[in-house]
């Protein structure tokens, strides 16, 4: 069998990957050629030894295999991981943010939770900071409304106060008889004025409390449109379906490096039907 290493490096200044990839492989040679696309993949560097424990033997080495071959096979070996090992790295455009090198689709959407929570906050932080001004100043009117209206209310009480009392007065001067006919006459003319006062203080409160009727109506109105913005904004990104973009990124011949290539001797057994079998 052959074992070898690599290195592979990635790069991609726009996805911000500069990544150098270790791989060790372990594959057959048939008919004078490394099975590279049937090879097993090493987590790492198998521990060797230069001679076979007791009772076991080197295999002959296939026909044709020698060293002189090994400068055709490290050719063969960037060849087929420049075509069979692309780095796939994954988008979210609207995110504008990209995997990480090795990174697998599945983790890279668990971390984009983390990053569309974090966005979604930014904008609703945006959004809140945009509506405030526009909500203190409504809610200012409205304080300002409120106060008419006390203000408006008293005013209309007292001079209902003052116009039941010049009602009193001049009525009970006529059948007492205390004032003249001309005098009654203009105490009537003056209370008469004082309820018309009257009267247009009350529609001044009526005016008042519906001026802060439609602030109310305005104020809502708005907190209402904040909240629906809100609401897309929770709705606008659906990490775990949302289509990502893929890119792959394929090292170039040239910058691979066979750290190591090596003929290697794998303990085999028989089984009790006399098959080959990895021990």
């Amino acid at each position: 069998m052959l074992l070898a290493r690599a290195e592979i490096p990635y790069e991609r200044k726009s996805l911000d990957i500069d990544h150098t990839e270790r791989v060790t492989l372990l594959t057959e040679i048939a008919s004078g050629e490394p099975q590279w696309n049937a090879a097993e993949p090493l987590p790492e560097r198998p521990a060797t030894q230069t001679a076979p424990e007791a009772g076991a033997t080197f295999a002959a080495l296939p026909e044709g295999v020698d060293a002189s071959r090994f400068a055709k096979w490290e050719k063969s070996l960037k060849k087929w991981l420049q075509q069979e090992r692309p780095m796939t790295v994954f988008t979210h455009k609207d995110l504008k943010t990209s995997s990480n090198a090795g990174e697998a689709e599945r983790e890279f959407r668990i971390r984009l939770q983390t990053v569309a929570r974090e966005a979604r906050d930014e904008q609703k932080k945006a959004l809140r900071k945009k509506y405030e001004t526009k909500l203190k100043a409504i809610e200012k009117r409205m304080r300002s409304a409120e106060q008419s209206i006390d203000r408006e209310e008293a005013q209309a009480s007292q001079r209902k106060t003052d116009t039941l009392v010049r009602v009193g007065t001049t009525l009970l001067g006529a059948f007492l008889g205390r004032k003249s006919a001309r005098s009654t006459m203009n105490s009537v003319g003056v209370t008469a004025r004082s309820a018309g006062r009257m009267s247009k203080e009350k529609a001044d409160v009526k005016r008042a409390e519906e001026k802060l009727a439609d602030l109310q109506s305005d104020y809502a109105e708005l907190d209402s449109q904040l909240q629906r913005e809100m609401d897309a904004i929770d709705i606008s990104l659906h990490v775990d379906t949302d289509t990502l973009e893929t890119t792959e990124i394929t090292a170039t011949q040239t910058s691979m490096h066979i750290a190591e290539m090596a003929l290697a001797w794998v303990p085999f057994r028989r089984d009790a039907d006399g098959r080959r079998v990895r021990a």
